[in-house]
């Protein structure tokens, strides 16, 4: 099945749809009781934090023109629902994450990002460009804190990828 991220993630909706979250069930019988649905998420979440570091309050960083962008990242992929896999696939295009307070959010397609300039970073029009690799899983969040300077390179960078609490929060609907 092909799926895609939006290239622009930017509004809380384009954010949002480009989430895929799968879920199934064995042997299942129809009854009077609720039917227990294990899902999880087979895209991978970015989340980029943005800390004032030295020439930077957290309301003058909050007062400055931000902008982000991901680079050379795929974001069309074809997703195997009877595996729960999904392959990157498609040509590379930058990507607009939606601005939740200092933190910017993405659901990108799992792949390993790998060259120059991963993330973009603008700063009242200066930009500051991060060149990491990055193995992207499905069904993880990665968080990478830039900690933004006016002095020295400008950019103090840390990327870590958090594992899952292991606690299902969901519940019967009716």
């Amino acid at each position: 099945m092909p799926f895609g991220v939006s290239a622009d993630q930017s509004s809380l909706g384009a954010y949002k749809s480009s989430d895929l979250i799968v879920g199934s069930t064995l042997d299942a019988a129809p009854s009077a009781s609720p039917v227990n649905i294990a899902a999880r998420h087979l895209m991978s979440q970015v989340e980029i934090v943005l800390k004032a570091g030295a020439g930077y309050s957290e309301s003058s960083l909050a007062d400055a023109d931000v902008s982000v962008k991901m680079n050379n990242l795929a974001t069309s992929a074809t997703v195997n629902l009877a595996t729960s896999t999904v392959s990157a696939n498609g040509s590379v295009r930058s990507l607009t994450p939606y601005k939740d307070g200092a933190v910017y959010r993405a659901f990108v397609v799992p792949q390993t990002a790998t060259g120059n300039n991963l993330i973009t970073i603008t700063i009242d029009g200066a930009d500051h460009n991060i060149s990491k690799t990055v193995t992207f899983v499905g069904g993880k969040r990665h968080t990478l804190t830039a900690t933004l300077s006016k002095e020295g390179g400008g950019l103090s960078v840390s990327i870590s990828a958090w594992e899952s609490d292991g606690i299902d929060y969901g519940g019967v609907a009716s």
